[in-house]
């Protein structure tokens, strides 16, 4: 019996030493790993700081600026501004314009009576109105395009004892080039133009009346267009983004139509005149 419990006692103490053994190596191993980890993270954040300002940017969210198109940023304040005229007008382009013209046509012989064209009609009571649209091809130099016009004038007689009306509407095709690509902006457009015209006529007096066209014949205009952009800038770009505008002008020209060569036609040949008008161009 006594070498029974020496044996279980020897058992137990062998036992109990191998499980402190045991233990003690698991706890080391336990240490090492901690270790280990604490390394790996020390790691992590060295290659964090080392990293690029780009690569750090990649890492979070990047933000995308889209500028508008054509435009430019003008300065550090995140303005924009329409690139240069040259750069972003389209290969062709469109002139509407509108204008006031002094236009009288002092060389007409009044059909009814015998006094001239200053005796009977002194003062318009329609001045010369006129509209017209212009397609026109841009080139590096400026811009080339056939111009299509038409107006309306009206001119009563100021003589008590001879009632009479002048009606007349100018009908115009021709040509014009302006020089719009001196600088950065068309801040100034000298300009050119010239082409064929009809009158179509219609005079009343009290117990009769004429009217015709006269036969093709020929004008000249030479004048300056002055951009308007720079009053409003914001409203400009604004109008270029959503309309299309590219320029607003104001132009003052100067003109003179010839003579018909049909010597019944009435003579509506002018001395040089000026006109004023606003033109837009897309």
């Amino acid at each position: 019996m006594v070498i029974i419990n020496s044996m279980i006692i020897k058992k137990w103490a062998f036992l109990h030493q191998w499980f402190f053994i045991a233990l003690f190596i698991g706890f080391i191993d336990i240490l090492l790993m901690g270790a280990n980890a604490y390394g790996q993270t020390q790691d992590q954040s060295l290659d964090i700081e080392n990293q690029s300002p780009a690569s750090k940017k990649s890492s979070s969210s990047v933000l995308v600026t889209v500028e508008p198109p054509q435009l430019v940023p003008a300065n550090c304040s995140c303005e924009f501004e329409p690139l240069p005229y040259r750069l972003r007008r389209q290969k062709w382009g469109k002139l509407f314009s509108v204008s006031y013209s002094l236009f009288k046509p002092i060389y007409y012989k009044p059909k009814f009576y015998s006094v001239n064209f200053k005796e009977l009609y002194l003062s318009d009571d329609i001045p010369l109105i006129e509209a017209s649209f212009t397609w026109k091809r841009n080139t590096i130099i400026g811009s080339l395009g056939g111009v299509f016009g038409i107006g309306i004038y009206k001119n009563k007689s100021d003589v008590f004892k001879m009632p009479s009306q002048l009606n007349v509407l100018p009908i115009q095709l021709g040509g014009i080039f302006a020089l719009d690509t001196f600088s950065k902006e068309p801040l100034f457009v000298p300009y050119v133009s010239g082409g064929a015209y009809t009158m179509y006529y219609t005079e009343d007096a009290s117990t009769d009346s004429i009217k015709g066209y006269t036969q093709v014949s020929f004008y000249a205009t030479v004048g300056i267009m002055f951009q308007l952009n720079w009053i409003d800038r914001q409203a400009a770009i604004e109008s270029y983004i959503e309309s299309g505008i590219e320029n607003t002008y104001l132009f003052i020209e100067g003109r003179k139509f010839f003579a018909s060569s049909d010597a019944k036609d009435p003579n509506f040949e002018t001395d040089l005149h000026g006109n004023a008008g606003l033109r837009i161009e897309f």
